[in-house]
């Protein structure tokens, strides 16, 4: 699917409290976008793996002769699959156990994204035909525009930053000094 040109509209800036939110919402999104981009060649490469050839071309094949609602179902079974972990991540956090809700969240975002990708990507002739859902990517491709536009002062910021610290003589040694004097004061 070819994403539509975004809008060139005039951009209305939010109120000063709310762009600290509306920036963290950008960069969740922008990350969401990513990982839909990355992990649906990543979980394709590992279905080729499985050695059921002729099993997995009538998957697909099936899975392409659905109708619009019944691919709609098939693209909405990894999320049933691992929307139980969300649970288990908020179960680790409010109990203390950190590395738990880390792990099962990102196990969560990595499989879950990674599977509704690869199934998306089987589905999408499909799914197009339903007018809601159709009208639902579309407005998903425009809010990732919103975003990039969000962040990108942000990553303008940290390229330059990066440009002035290269061109600096000795800045890596003087961080590691300071991260040495930090880290072996008492207490820290």
């Amino acid at each position: 699917m070819t994403p539509p040109a975004p809008s060139h509209a005039p951009v209305r800036r939010a109120p000063r409290w709310a762009r600290p939110l509306l920036f963290m919402l950008a960069a969740l999104f922008l990350l969401e976008a990513w990982l839909w981009r990355h992990l649906g060649p990543v979980f394709e490469r590992l279905a080729r793996l499985i050695p059921f050839a002729r099993l997995k071309a009538l998957l697909a094949l099936w899975a392409r002769r659905l109708p619009p609602y019944g691919a709609l179902v098939l693209f909405l079974i990894p999320v049933a699959l691992v929307e139980p972990l969300n649970g288990v991540a908020l179960w680790g956090f409010s109990h203390g156990h950190w590395t738990l809700g880390a792990v099962s969240l990102a196990i969560e975002k990595v499989v879950g994204v990674g599977l509704m990708a690869f199934v998306y990507g089987a589905c999408e002739p499909q799914l197009q035909k339903i007018g809601w859902f159709a009208a639902l990517v579309r407005l998903c491709v425009r809010a990732k525009a919103w975003a990039e536009v969000q962040v990108e002062p942000f990553k303008a910021r940290i390229a330059a930053l990066k440009v002035r610290l290269a061109r600096t003589p000795g800045w890596t040694t003087r961080i590691a000094a300071l991260r040495r004097r930090v880290f072996s004061r008492e207490g820290l």
